[in-house]
């Protein structure tokens, strides 16, 4: 099975005002796919958006970051990201992400179920 990343299904998440939040583009939309990896995405956050902070009950989430800046809350603890970072949030912990830059942060997020 071989798809082009045009082809992927896309969902955008806005703000309570309308503006756009953050997209996901996920690359895992075969059937068949691994029920285990529960999301498989490459997701864009607008420039002042954020993912906010959630924990991950039952699945981990690695985050590897392709473009842009932004801070990574781990748990509390405020990381400054960039591209070629790597995070993760293992079962019972929590997270989360702001692009602090002018720029869509762009990074793949994976959520393996346990």
């Amino acid at each position: 099975m071989v798809k082009t990343y045009a082809e992927l299904p896309k969902k955008q998440e806005l703000n309570p005002d309308g503006t756009l939040k953050l997209t996901h583009n996920f690359l895992n939309a075969f059937e068949g796919v691994n029920p285990k990896a529960r999301l498989f995405s490459v997701a864009e956050v607008e420039p002042g958006q954020e993912v906010p902070f959630h924990v991950h009950n039952g699945e981990n989430e690695t985050y590897y970051f392709l473009s842009g800046t932004g801070t990574y809350n781990d748990n509390g603890t405020i990381v400054p990201v960039a591209a070629g970072m790597t995070t993760f949030c293992p079962a019972g912990e929590g997270h989360g992400v702001v692009n602090t830059g002018s720029e869509l942060l762009r990074f793949v997020a994976i959520i393996l179920v346990d």
